[in-house]
């Protein structure tokens, strides 16, 4: 058994330099879908409207796999800016919501509870021109972030701190901006940079300019004080179909309990694999071949282990086929970093600046490759499972098998919110779940209804009012294994006081009866 480990929160930071090629949304919707990350900042989406990030959302990786996470866009034009925010679940990230976007598709920002401590995300692109970063940060970012919440801040910024996040070129040709403009910003919200607070020293780069003159570390994680002890790790990832490279952090709380290795669950598209429907239909048969039904295995326990042998012929399957794809991909992952290190070390060298575009090109066509494949698999399976119900689908995707947290609770929108994270929220929680079932509460689900007469004696007065003869006799020699009860003396009052209301009372008792004789006197 796997020993639990520290739970984190994960965040990618990418631009992807135009989201509108279908085929480059579907494969990038898929990398995002099968990496680790909880929290994408997504940068130059070039969407134009919101309906078109919704629709965007819908459509996703395949016909089977939508982005069906939150998400929060903030939209430019179709040939700039646009920025968004995706998230897929996570223990550790709760009750996300919007806080505010801008109106030109420059930043958009998120609120969510952090392993209980309320916490403020956002993506951002700055302008390309010098001229107009340090009046976006002043004037419009530094007022639209909250005050005394942690941030956390991921982005294109288009411009670096110092020489060392520069490679090639001339030194300060990419730090107009940031000491008149996004310096101020970071000292007056209390942020810094993740990636530079862990590796002081390290030379890296995240673009490099179309003249391929120099690169620069213009993608960056903005994280508060408060959270850079929480911060785990942070790195410069390979290119995922864009022209930067995305920029990882991991955040990982100290108070956050640990967590097991988890649920295994299994994809659905490999259903469409013909070498998995041979492999499964031969083990079934073999099963059931050596295990038949005997006096000491019955049909129920020989299901039971049918179930296990399958779940363990499909686990190893997948880990099988999961390795045979990564690992091409681990080798150009391998290339690629050589690549970069080489050309680190050598900006100037020809032979260094080819050998990084060629990996480039190769990690780009490699999950192109792997994304138009999952994609039509995708297809194979709508088209042969589509007719299924939707809980088919709902049962089989992972994240619709993530737990679904809940942080705070509310009765009406005009009502009180009851915080689940402290010990006075859930006592307010629990009295609003005891008035929305209660029958004494008037907005209860269960309070009692007023009666209407009239249609209470037509609903009587269409009841049978003769008793089966069987009946009749068990009532009369006090002998009913229905109910019981003695021998009613006067079984013609009792269907008489029935029949005309609702709640009868016996003749020859004063107390309320439930529509039959129960008087100890009767």
């Amino acid at each position: 058994m796997s020993p639990p480990r520290a739970p984190s929160l994960q965040l990618l930071s990418l631009n992807v330099n135009g989201l509108r090629e279908r085929q480059k949304r579907a494969a990038l919707f898929a990398v995002l879908q099968a990496g680790p990350w909880h929290v994408i900042a997504v940068q130059e989406t070039h969407h134009a409207t919101q309906a078109e990030a919704a629709q965007w959302c819908r459509e996703g990786a395949s016909p089977t796999a939508p982005w069906d996470g939150p998400s929060f866009w903030a939209a430019g034009t179709s040939a700039s800016r646009g920025v968004a925010l995706l998230f897929k679940a996570c223990p550790l990230l709760s009750g996300v919501s919007a806080y505010s976007a801008d109106p030109c598709g420059r930043f958009v920002a998120a609120q969510g509870n952090l392993s209980g401590s309320n916490v403020t995300m956002a993506s951002v692109y700055a302008p390309v021109e010098r001229q107009e970063r340090a009046p976006f940060f002043q004037q419009r970012l530094l007022p639209a972030m909250p005050s005394g919440t942690p941030l956390l801040l991921g982005g294109d910024w288009n411009c670096v701190a110092e020489d060392l996040d520069l490679i090639g070129g001339q030194p300060g040709t990419r730090q107009h901006g940031f000491q008149s403009g996004l310096l101020p910003l970071q000292q007056a919200l209390g942020l810094q940079d993740a990636f530079r607070r862990l590796h002081p020293q390290a030379r890296e780069f995240t673009y490099t300019a179309t003249n391929s003159a120099s690169s620069a570390r213009i993608d960056r994680w903005l994280v508060s004080d408060s959270l850079l002890p929480d911060v785990s790790a942070a790195s410069v990832t390979d290119l995922i179909l864009s022209d930067h490279y995305g920029v990882a952090v991991s955040i990982s709380p100290a108070n956050a309990p640990p967590r097991g290795p988890g649920l295994w669950s299994m994809p659905p598209a490999i259903i469409s694999h013909p070498t998995f429907k041979a492999l499964m239909t031969a083990q079934i048969q073999a099963f059931l071949h050596n295990h038949p039904l005997s006096t000491t295995l019955s049909k129920a326990e020989r299901w039971d282990q049918l179930k296990v042998h399958i779940q363990d012929v499909a686990r190893g399957y997948c880990f099988t086929l999961h390795a045979e794809r990564t690992g091409q991909l681990r080798s150009l992952r391998v290339r690629a970093s050589h690549a970069r290190a080489a050309y680190v070390a050598a900006p100037d060298s020809q032979h260094a600046l080819d050998a990084l575009r060629h990996t480039a090109a190769a990690l780009r066509q490699h999950r192109q490759q792997q994304a138009t494949t999952d994609a039509l698999r995708a297809g194979i399976l709508l088209h042969e499972y589509g007719d299924l119900s939707t809980y088919y689908f709902h049962h089989l995707h992972r994240q619709r098998q993530q737990a679904t947290i809940i942080t705070q609770l509310q009765q009406q929108s005009s009502s009180p919110v009851a915080d689940l994270c402290t010990a006075d929220g859930r006592q307010q929680a629990s009295s609003i779940i005891v008035n929305f079932f209660s029958a004494d509460s008037p907005t209860g689900m269960f309070k009692q209804l007023p009666t209407d007469l009239s249609a209470q004696q037509a609903l009587l007065a269409s009841l049978d009012r003769q008793l089966p003869s069987d009946a009749q006799q068990a009532c009369v020699k006090g002998q009913s294994r229905a109910s019981g009860l003695r021998s009613c003396k006067q079984p013609s009052s009792c269907l008489l006081v029935a029949r005309n209301q609702a709640q009868t009372v016996c003749p020859m008792s004063s107390s309320p009866t439930s529509g039959r004789c129960t008087a100890q006197s009767c």
